[in-house]
């Protein structure tokens, strides 16, 4: 199941200003995950996902995803059947399974003529005033 959650702005001030919609798409919407068995990716699950993020966008919002599934898509690239469950192991199939998973994103998304960049936040990030202005700002 996709859980897509929506955060609108304060009603928008002028006509420049766009709903922001915040889609977060969680690793179970993106991949089949069997025991036993390399994950699979669930295509028309994505696909789903670009036709209602390019229909928000034909709709006039803003729209940010996010999306995890980097260790998922790391075990795909690496061929492993089971998930890594020490810290360190996750951390390197992440490693391996983020850029594959933007460039799926970046694919699919371009069918549409939506770019789409990348954007690593730490928690950190919406503590700092100035890295969170910074954050703010590259949105």
């Amino acid at each position: 199941m996709t859980t897509m959650v929506a955060i609108q702005q304060e009603t928008p001030r002028s006509k420049s200003q766009k709903t922001l919609v915040v889609v977060k798409i969680g690793t179970s919407s993106l991949l089949t995950e069997v025991p036993g068995q390399t994950p699979c990716v669930r295509l028309s699950s994505m696909g789903r996902i670009i036709e209602v993020v390019a229909e928000l966008r034909r709709n006039g919002c803003n729209v940010v995803l996010v999306s995890s599934g980097a260790v998922g898509f790391g075990c795909i690239r690496l061929g492993l059947r089971q998930r890594p469950t020490d810290l360190g192991e996750k951390q390197a199939v992440a490693a391996v399974g983020q850029s594959y998973l933007v460039r799926m994103w970046e694919d699919l998304f371009s069918t549409h003529g939506i770019k789409v960049g990348q954007l690593l936040l730490a928690r950190t990030d919406f503590h700092h005033r100035g890295r969170f202005q910074n954050m703010k700002r590259t949105m």
